[in-house]
């Protein structure tokens, strides 16, 4: 990160994992409340009891098919290392609640650690609530098929203001809900409100047609922003020879049709006035201009597919977009084809047959599903 500084500009070039920031905010928050903490370890040391007990995890079963279940489910351990665990085991264990609570009262399990009270339980639930946006946020910027640099800042507008909603929704509460809120809402302040003053994801925002200047929370980073790229504008078009033409495929805009946190920003499509220009318009670059005039696109198209077909009419500003908007929002997909190596047979890996080259594939594939709770 230093050397990027040093070679290509303080602030400019250097692009934060997202994901990675997502779940230090929510890790920070955990680590430092006590209450939530003493929760957590419980729920631990009762996933502990029923993956290291036989007798325990068939009676677990047992209970759910009692209940209708075809297919019984498995508690899921909280592992420090692996992104978005804590979630998926309070999400799991919520779930089991009732048949866990059957089984540890029993009298065949008389050492299983106590059952967590109805006040501990609401907390769980809370908690599932309050960081399910925070998962749905890890698996969205995660993608390497669609568009991922542009969605950072809408995605940071959304995820805050999904947060602020739901801790209104605990008012009143004999558990200290709120708190958890608030401390998210000052994570996310510290660490993703910020991103705002980053050149390449703001850049990538604004060139993003489902998006332009809609998330932006503060006017002079709206300004600034536009100005720098007027200026990448005349510095592209006096340094460029003929253009050519940019195809793109028609790919997926991103990976799931209904994702909560996405609402306020189909609220806020529908509400605002695309056709509003900014007070430094005059300042502006003519093909920046007219693109700012031009209706917001549908949160599900493409917006490679939109610059492909415009390349005509903003021959330099498309440029710019796929230079922009082929970055990547987070470090996920580089780390995917780092763990793809190790199923690589090379000069030092030749005792590796077929078979074992499968093998490592499919643990690879289990691993990967693990970590993303698949």
């Amino acid at each position: 990160m230093a050397a990027v500084r040093l070679l290509m500009g303080e602030g400019h070039y250097h692009v934060p994992c997202m994901a990675h920031l997502l779940n230090l905010c929510v890790f920070r928050v955990l680590e430092r409340t006590s209450s939530i903490n003493d929760v957590i370890e419980k729920v631990k040391q009762i996933v502990t009891y029923f993956r290291r007990s036989i007798s325990s995890s068939d009676a677990l079963r047992a209970a759910q098919r009692q209940k209708g279940v075809l297919v019984p489910l498995e508690l899921i351990q909280a592992v420090q290392t692996r992104w978005n665990s804590t979630f998926y085991s309070l999400q799991r264990f919520a779930e089991l609640a009732g048949c866990v609570s059957q089984v540890l009262l029993s009298k065949d399990h008389r050492t299983a650690p106590p059952m967590l009270t109805s006040e501990e339980l609401a907390v769980a639930n809370y908690l599932v609530a309050v960081l399910g946006p925070f998962d749905k946020a890890t698996k969205e910027i995660s993608g390497e098929k669609y568009v991922t640099a542009s969605i950072v800042l809408p995605m940071v507008n959304c995820l805050r203001t999904a947060v602020a909603e739901g801790s209104s929704v605990s008012e009143g509460d004999v558990v200290p809900l709120t708190d958890i809120s608030a401390e998210l809402l000052q994570e996310i302040d510290k660490r993703l409100v910020i991103l705002e003053n980053n050149s390449l994801l703001a850049s990538a925002t604004v060139l993003d047609p489902r998006f332009k200047l809609l998330h932006f929370q503060v006017p002079i980073n709206t300004g600034n922003i536009l100005q720098w790229l007027s200026r990448e504008m005349n510095s592209e078009v006096s340094s460029s020879s003929t253009p050519q033409r940019t195809t793109a495929k028609d790919v997926s805009s991103r990976p799931s049709k209904d994702v909560p946190f996405w609402d306020l920003h189909d609220r806020m499509s529908r509400r605002s006035n695309t056709r509003e220009m900014p007070a430094t318009s005059t300042e502006l670059h003519p093909e920046l201009k007219l693109y700012l005039t031009l209706p917001q696109e549908e949160r599900t198209k493409c917006p490679l597919k939109f610059w492909s077909d415009r390349d005509k009419t903003f021959p330099t500003l498309s440029r710019l977009a796929f230079k922009y908007l082929t970055v990547m929002g987070s470090s996920v997909p580089s780390e995917r084809v780092v763990s793809r190596l190790n199923a690589i047979a090379s000069h030092k890996r030749n005792r590796l047959s077929p078979a074992h080259i499968d093998m490592l594939i499919f643990m690879s594939s289990i691993e990967r599903d693990v970590w993303f709770g698949n």
